[in-house]
């Protein structure tokens, strides 16, 4: 597997932000809840794409900020069941994510394996086109122009396929991540963070063309964590105060803050178990 085994020493606040983005996913079960929401919404938004790869029965998909790749795996076990065979090329900046991703793709997920490299979406070598392009919550660190725009957005509209799509999945705007992070990044002397809004502007400014999907609905367990210590909860949710790649990690007193906002916003269903809502929304685009 090319570029996955080599080991370099990860940042400490690398490290954090993984096993906080782990704990997050098992808890709120993102991985395929995204993943199967994309594929609810494909015949809607993307349906030449979807009966192209039908037609073909093969594709090849980039996944820009895959993570470890379990949502890339998802994803084409669910088209294999379609009759369509995918391999990826994964993008991931994180030496702790690409271990990760070396984990994943062994055994049978490794026919669904084309390559990994630390390239950002504005490093990509075009010397391919792809079929499907998902940049799933792999936003929140890119570089910025100022506080809306998103650099790098002009690659969306050309790595894609004529057939192709690109699907982003960001936070939806009303959820509670959302809410948190414009209540608390300022207080953290941060930009505003990546929304719904400042991608669409960003796609706009790069005259790329999109289609706001719809809503994917889950939601958070905080039934492990709420009763910890503030810090400890801020540890773990630390993830989400990521903007940008060389982010240092936060102060205690900033972990505590974030507890505190999660305890004083905590919501609890008819059982009596603590969550957060925490919906998605995907936004689909298409070759320029």
């Amino acid at each position: 597997m090319e570029n996955l085994h080599q080991k370099k020493e990860v940042p400490a606040h690398e490290k954090e932000y993984v096993e906080g983005l782990e704990h997050f996913l098992e808890s709120s079960g993102e991985d395929t809840a995204d993943i199967d929401g994309i594929l609810e919404q494909f015949p809607i938004f993307a349906g030449p794409t979807l009966e192209n790869l039908k037609s073909k029965g093969s594709g090849r998909i980039l996944d820009i900020g895959s993570g470890n790749g379990a949502k890339a795996i998802h994803l084409a076990r669910a088209l294999q069941g379609l009759g369509i065979e995918v391999m990826g090329d994964s993008r991931e900046p994180k030496a702790e994510q690409r271990e990760g991703l070396a984990r994943n793709y062994q055994g049978e997920n490794q026919k669904f394996f084309g390559t990994a490299s630390e390239q950002s979406l504005g490093e990509i070598q075009l010397d391919k086109k792809y079929d499907l392009a998902l940049a799933i919550h792999s936003l929140y660190e890119f570089p910025r122009d100022g506080e809306e725009g998103l650099l790098s957005f002009d690659s969306l509209g050309d790595i894609v396929s004529d057939q192709g799509a690109g699907v982003i999945v960001i936070e939806h705007p009303e959820g509670d991540f959302q809410r948190m992070k414009h209540e608390l990044y300022p207080t953290f002397g941060k930009k505003l963070p990546v929304s719904q809004s400042v991608v669409t502007k960003s796609l706009e400014a790069a005259d790329v063309p999109y289609k706001v999907g719809e809503k994917i609905e889950f939601k958070f367990s905080l039934n492990e964590i709420i009763n910890k210590p503030e810090s400890e909860i801020g540890k773990t949710m630390a993830f989400l105060f990521s903007d940008s790649l060389s982010d240092q990690s936060l102060t205690e007193n900033d972990f505590q803050t974030i507890g505190r906002w999660v305890k004083g916003n905590v919501r609890r269903d008819d059982e009596g178990n603590s969550y957060l809502w925490t919906p998605d929304i995907a936004i689909w685009t298409f070759r320029k």
